[in-house]
């Protein structure tokens, strides 16, 4: 499985370094080209520039440019009302049955047209991506090699395991949102290793897509929970919102069962035997 330009994947026979170097210019340079690209949706443009940003901040956390990561996530966050608004009025639907909790309906649908109109093809990102992608063109990364990619990538799995851990015990909306950011960076991590680990990044990389889904329907459940409390906090949907939720976060803990059984020592050794041998 070969990668291109634009790909977020690290070329076998390549030094690591250079190469997460390279896909962070290559994604920089993305975010600002689809800024742009007339031929998207607003709403459209603004998911994929964030996709773009999550994806440079999962490898940023890797090489520990925390600094850097702050940035992007300012710059992400400027974008993200629209988002969290069709969202919310999404879930809603999904939820409450046609032609119940109308009042409710129409008012989370209001809310996401204001926030789609607001939105932003005029959001402007130019001007802080430049700024970013000048800090990142100066990095040094030819030290950092194939160990160091895997002792970070460990590092992701460990905190992850104990995101997995914690919401076992305890499956609030807080553990399981901790949880669900840590299951998004290890899947970005093996993204970024499916040509040089296919073997262990491949498959993992299909079930925290999966897993990925089922915590953040959840926490999208958690937010319009939230919202709706604050509009009438007898609604019967409440408990329905609850149920589904409930539902999700079961399914995404069997699921972790299986993604997060090995401990990291185990893990690291699986990623070294898998790329040596």
């Amino acid at each position: 499985m070969r990668g291109h330009p634009m790909s977020y994947r690290i070329e076998p026979h390549r030094p690591v370094g250079p190469e997460l170097h390279r896909i962070a210019l290559e994604q920089l340079d993305r975010a600002g080209v689809l800024q742009d690209d007339a031929a998207l949706t607003p709403a459209k443009r603004v998911h994929e520039v964030r996709k773009r940003f999550k994806m440079l901040r999962a490898l940023m956390r890797l090489i520990d440019k925390r600094r850097e990561q702050k940035h992007i996530r300012d710059i992400a966050r400027q974008l993200s009302a629209s988002r969290d608004a069709a969202v919310m009025a999404a879930t809603f639907d999904l939820i409450a049955e046609p032609g119940t909790e109308e009042a409710l309906r129409q008012f989370f649908h209001a809310q996401a047209e204001r926030a789609a109109s607001s939105a932003a093809p005029t959001t402007d990102v130019h001007r802080p991506l430049r700024e970013s992608r000048a800090r990142v063109a100066g990095w040094d990364l030819d030290d950092f090699d194939f160990y160091d990619l895997v002792r970070s990538v460990t590092g992701t799995y460990r905190k992850g395991r104990r995101a997995y851990e914690q919401a076992c015990e305890f499956p609030s909306s807080e553990s399981t949102h901790d949880w669900r950011k840590r299951v998004k960076d290890h899947w970005y991590h093996m993204r970024l290793m499916v040509n040089v680990c296919g073997g262990i990044a491949d498959p993992r990389r299909e079930q925290l897509d999966r897993l990925g889904e089922l915590l953040g329907d959840a926490n999208d459940c958690a937010v319009l929970r939230d919202a709706v409390m604050a509009q009438d906090p007898t609604a019967g949907i409440l408990a329905k919102i609850d149920r589904r939720r409930d539902e999700l976060v079961r399914d995404g803990l069997a699921l972790g069962n299986e993604l997060y059984a090995a401990k990291p020592k185990e893990f690291a050794r699986s990623l070294l035997h898998c790329h040596l041998g």
